[in-house]
């Protein structure tokens, strides 16, 4: 017998709900509260989150030697905030304080403001907490940042690790299951790219990003770019474009925090990458005005298409815009597919 369960929204009902359909709140509140609920159920999928991405000598977590884990979501602090997710474990001589600050999966933020929040939240007075604990601050954001003493985990990683345990023991794992539906759900861009080609005019950056296959842009709401596949860069006049480059990784740099570079072997990247960014970033080591914070697109080495018909707009523009890979591989003038 098969037993399903319906809720309705606006008049409709998908074709099967879960109890993640039934938690209140907006886009990043339910994405949270779902992940904290997961978390309870599955105390394996939990630790294996904590020492894939917050793994230290002193914060190692073996099932064997816990005494207790306890999954808080939003939890108030002593001035009346909330915390997205408190993870506390206790270990016969170590105490861990897990403090998850989360941001919607399909919206950029600043790694400033983010910062701010997070190390409000690094007081053991205003988390309620005693000395005993080790505070361990994690933020679960769309791109990958680099900031210190926090560790960064992205929307796009949590789905990867719920693909491997699902692997394992899909049949067993339901509540993971649906949670993974309805991270989905929330938003297509999670394992579906939001565009094809996004197309950028080549301005002096072209010689670094052909040198280190490396872009850089402010991390500002201008250069909110939707997450594509390819990036191509238009020259100067016409707007001709050599070349395809397939988009492997996208970081969060602050250029005025000295200790960034430093802070990239946290990152979850292989060695390669991470040469290839001290690289770049010693290589354009220029002085910037207020706009201090970057996003690096990382390029691949391997991946990338040489346009040898040289594909041109009718009319070339200072903006970025988008096209689709049909109309860059075959025609040799293209017309964007939007440009939002």
């Amino acid at each position: 017998m098969k037993l399903s369960f319906q809720v309705y929204k606006n008049t409709k009902a998908k074709i099967e709900s879960s109890i993640f359909d039934l938690i209140s709140g907006d886009g990043e509140t339910k994405q949270t509260k779902g992940l904290a609920y997961l978390f309870s159920q599955n105390h394996r999928f939990c630790l294996a989150f904590l020492n894939k991405f917050c793994q230290t000598k002193s914060s190692y977590l073996n099932e064997k030697d816990i005494l207790s884990i306890k999954i808080i979501a939003e939890a108030f602090t002593s001035s009346g905030k909330r915390i997205d997710i408190l993870i506390l474990i206790k270990k016969p001589k170590l105490n861990l304080a897990f403090v998850i600050e989360a941001k919607e999966v399909n919206i950029s933020t600043s790694l400033n403001k983010i910062s701010k929040q997070i190390n409000f939240y690094n007081n053991h007075e205003e988390l309620k907490l005693n000395k005993s604990y080790e505070l361990k601050p994690i933020i679960i954001t769309k791109y990958k940042h680099i900031s210190k003493d926090t560790t960064s985990v992205t929307w796009t990683e949590i789905t990867s690790l719920i693909s491997i345990f699902l692997t394992k023991d899909i049949n067993n794992n339901k509540i993971m299951m649906d949670y993974y539906s309805f991270l989905i759900g929330v938003s297509k861009e999670m394992n579906y790219y939001e565009k094809e080609v996004l197309s950028i005019p080549a301005g002096k950056s072209i010689d670094f990003v052909k040198k280190h296959l490396i872009y850089e842009c402010p991390n500002t709401t201008p250069y909110n770019y939707k997450k594509s596949i390819f990036i191509c860069f238009r020259e100067s006049g016409g707007g001709q474009m050599d070349m395809l480059y397939k988009l492997d990784e996208i970081v969060i740099f602050d250029r005025a925090d000295e200790d960034s570079t430093d802070r990239l072997y946290d990152l979850d990247l292989n060695k390669r990458t991470i040469e290839r960014l001290k690289n770049y970033i010693a290589d354009t080591n220029y002085q910037h005005s207020s706009d201090v914070e970057k996003k690096l697109y990382i390029l691949s080495e391997n991946k990338n298409i040489k346009l040898k018909h040289l594909p041109r707009p009718e009319r070339n523009n200072a903006k970025y815009t988008y096209y689709s890979l049909h109309e860059i591989l075959g025609k040799e003038i293209v017309t964007p597919e939007s440009k939002e």
